[in-house]
């Protein structure tokens, strides 16, 4: 096991070095994409009549209030070649930005997938807790697709790369 280390900027480190999946939390105001990447999907619940998923965001995260105010929204779940989405929506951002019919699929309620992801989660928040340094979102999971044949893209080690458990390497 490596070092002990100090709880400052060595445990960012760290915790880079826990590999994630990478996902676009995304939803649909007055015809506007508004998203942001995230890593810290965690599933709550698999029960069959109330599926639920938990998520963080920063305080102050635009895309955070905008789910707060609508209340649904659409987690995308990247695959290895959406990797230029997942760079696109880490940058801090205070704007919508417009819809490109050829990247985003609208639904109902405000949910907007983003094409070609590999697992579609649509959501309603349940409950925010705000008591800690960045907020935590648990919402319900309405409906989802998948195709389990694309390769994931993953996060690790400060660097995007995939993962496909399926294939014979």
């Amino acid at each position: 096991m490596g070092r002990v280390l100090r709880m400052d900027a060595e445990f960012r480190n760290a915790m880079s070095l826990i590999p994630t999946s990478v996902s676009i939390v995304a939803l649909n105001n007055n015809s506007k994409i508004i998203a942001c990447t995230v890593s810290s999907i965690v599933s709550v619940s698999i029960d069959p009549q109330n599926p639920e998923i938990l998520f963080v965001l920063k305080k102050g995260s635009h895309t955070g209030s905008v789910i707060e105010k609508n209340r649904f929204f659409t987690l995308n779940n990247l695959a290895k070649n959406q990797q230029n989405f997942a760079l696109e929506f880490s940058k801090q951002r205070d704007l919508d930005q417009d819809v490109d019919s050829n990247i985003w699929k609208f639904g109902s309620k405000n949910f907007v997938e983003l094409i070609g992801s590999r697992v579609i989660m649509n959501c309603e928040i349940n409950q925010i807790y705000e008591e800690h340094l960045a907020n935590i979102y648990v919402a319900k999971v309405l409906d989802y697709k998948f195709d389990s044949k694309m390769p994931a893209l993953i996060y690790d080690e400060r660097k995007y790369g995939s993962f496909l458990p399926n294939s014979h390497n």
